[in-house]
């Protein structure tokens, strides 16, 4: 099962996950964060360099990459260089995609994103495949958290 951690509150003091959402219009965070807040905190950038300071700077534990809102290539081009400045490319990304062109999912992956979503996607699922990508990756370990077999 997925462990989750509940919290009323949203700040990097709390033991949550941080997902940097990278996008131009800011769209994206005003529909997810109000939703999926207690679950993660999220930060924004509107540019890969600015990513790659947040990233640094906030410990961030995934990410969710706009495609329709930066452009495919510097979506792609930057998916590159975070995975090759930080966490030894095990950061992980995730593609949001503007539709199911075959070629946009390839090109994502071959990219370095660790996997995609076709938009529009419910808060639901969306919510499910971060906390999957976070917890398949080990990107986040709550400080608490005992695990018990058995």
């Amino acid at each position: 099962p997925i462990r989750r951690l509940n919290t009323m509150f949203s700040d990097e003091k709390n033991n949550i996950p941080r997902v940097l959402i990278i996008e131009k219009d800011g769209a994206l965070k005003e529909k997810v964060a109000p939703s999926l807040q207690g679950d993660y905190q999220f930060y924004s950038a509107s540019s890969i360099d600015q990513s790659l300071h947040m990233i640094n700077q906030h410990g961030i534990h995934g990410i969710l990459l706009d495609i329709a809102s930066v452009g495919r290539e510097e979506g792609f081009l930057g998916t590159r260089r975070i995975k090759a400045t930080n966490s030894n490319g095990k950061l992980p990304v995730i593609a949001l995609l503007p539709d199911a062109d075959p070629g946009l999912k390839t090109d994502s992956l071959l990219a370095g994103c660790t996997t995609f979503v076709v938009l529009p996607v419910s808060t639901q699922s969306l919510d499910a495949v971060i906390t999957e990508v976070i917890n398949l990756t080990a990107s986040f370990r709550p400080a608490s958290a005992n695990t018990q077999v058995g």
